[in-house]
This record gives structure tokens, sequence and C-alpha cells, in this order.
């Protein structure tokens, strides 16, 4: 798969957003770009838990304040300050490939087939803001940028996983493993309760190959 190096593609993971009653929102990245930002860029937030206050929007970057924070306009003039979620780079006005438009509302790891215990505590059990749509199961999701809604502390959840349960607003996901049985999700972590918090899901491209078949053909020559 070849895709070109200027493609709308995610820039970093959201640890903070916060406005001071004006419309400048203050963007606070978990770590500094390969291509550092700069006045002018435009670049698309997505997935912050306080979805009235910073709406998923295309912002021009107005300042740089560091590698890791920028300033732009997003929604109205309010003193808030949010968590979690994705900053995408925008090319040619194209939003960022795969991204859902629904937010993580909650997030606890194990899926519950009771009130008590989870049927699969290795999974990952996510109620979104409002009901789900363009998620089916078995897709395989990019969690990215998810931190809890009171500090902005890292979920560690990050990483790809199996859309496994869709419900009206409720999402269950679990581990992946290739080929070789090697977990490419990362370590489920312990979650015991629903947790507050925002974070961005994206649809990755997936290429299945299910029947590979290579045949040699070779002559061997006898002589009598």
């Amino acid at each position: 798969l070849y895709q070109p190096p200027g493609m709308s593609k995610p820039l970093g993971k959201i640890v903070s957003i916060s406005k001071s009653g004006t419309t400048a929102a203050t963007v606070n990245l978990a770590t500094a770009p390969a291509e550092p930002i700069a006045v002018g860029n435009v670049i698309a937030i997505h997935g912050v838990r306080d979805q009235t206050n910073f709406p998923a929007s295309a912002v021009t970057v107005t300042a740089v304040l560091s590698p890791t924070q920028f300033q732009g306009v997003v929604g109205s003039a309010v003193t808030a300050t949010s968590y979690g979620g994705c900053a995408s780079s925008v090319n040619g006005g194209a939003t960022q490939p795969g991204i859902i438009s629904m937010v993580g509302s909650t997030i606890k790891s194990g899926f519950a087939s009771g009130p008590t215990s989870p049927a699969n505590p290795e999974w990952l059990e996510i109620v979104m803001n409002t009901t789900i749509s363009g998620l089916a199961t078995s897709m395989y999701v990019e969690l990215y940028g998810w931190r809890d809604n009171v500090a902005g502390v890292d979920m560690n959840v990050d990483g790809v996983w199996e859309v496994a349960v869709v419900g009206t607003t409720t999402l269950a996901l679990k581990p992946i493993t290739d080929i070789r049985g090697v977990r490419q999700s990362p370590v489920t972590p312990t979650i015991a309760s629903a947790t507050n918090c925002g974070g961005a899901i994206i649809v990755r491209t997936v290429a299945r190959i299910h029947d590979l078949l290579v045949t040699e053909f070779s002559e061997t020559e006898v002589r009598i």
C-alpha cells in the first residue's frame, strides 16, 4: 500500500485543550510532531471529550507556543478545559481518513456478561457519546489519544484492536494477534470501573490474504 507523504494523517495525541474566555484554544500534544507545526497550518481536532466546547473542527494555527503546543480558533468563547483526542494535518481540505465521528465517553477493561464478573477480561468496553455508526464487527480500529477527563492521564489503550460487539452506544474491542500468534494490541490495562475519558477511533486499512499458493516446476533428466 502506497500513500503520499503529504496526506492527511495524525500529527499527535492531544493531552489537553483549553480556552480562557475566548475562542482561542491552546492545544497540548503528548509529543512533538515529526513535521513541525507552523502558523497557517490547518489541523483537524477529533475525539476531545468535551464536544460542546471543543467540537471536531479544522483549525488554522494562529500561534505556535512550543514544539508540542499551538493555538487556533475552536468553537465559541468560553473558559473550559478538556482532554484526549487527535490532532491531524489537513491536506487539500481532506479530513483524517477513517476517523469516526463519535467520541468515547467512558472506558473500562472487561466486557461484562453479568452484573459483577466480565466474561472477557482482556476486552475493552467503551460507551460512546452518541449512537454508533460506521463501525461493524471484525473491523480493525486504532485507539488514538485516549486520556482520562480529570488530568489527561494516559489510559494506556492506544493501539490496534478488533471490533467484537457493536451496540447502540456501547462498543466492545478485543485484542489482535498476528499470524504468528504475537499480540499486536497493547496489554489490557486494569480499568475496573467506567472512567470518563476522551479519545479518537480511526478505522485501519486492512488487507487479508486467505490463500497463497506458490508452485514450482522443475525438470529432472535421467540418462541411461
